[in-house]
């Protein structure tokens, strides 16, 4: 949808706001890529789960070494 700016518009505190959040709420979501933002998203949750997968791992290794271990003593 596009504003068009040069059109006669009565100045009023109210009517100014409105227009400028329209003009802004348009640009957004013309230039926004919400495919991207949805890829991000997707990455960030993917390297946090990464994140944890690695912890729970590692924590797991750790317990079955020292379980080896006190089964050797």
């Amino acid at each position: 949808m596009f504003v068009d700016i040069s059109a006669e518009i009565p100045v009023s505190g109210i009517r100014a706001g409105l227009l400028l959040r329209q003009v802004i709420s348009n640009w957004l979501f013309s230039a926004f890529d919400w495919r991207m933002l949805m890829g991000v998203v997707f990455h960030l949750v993917v390297c946090r789960l990464e994140c944890v997968l690695r912890v729970h791992s590692a924590t797991l290794f750790w317990l079955s070494v020292k379980s080896v271990v006190k089964r050797e003593l």
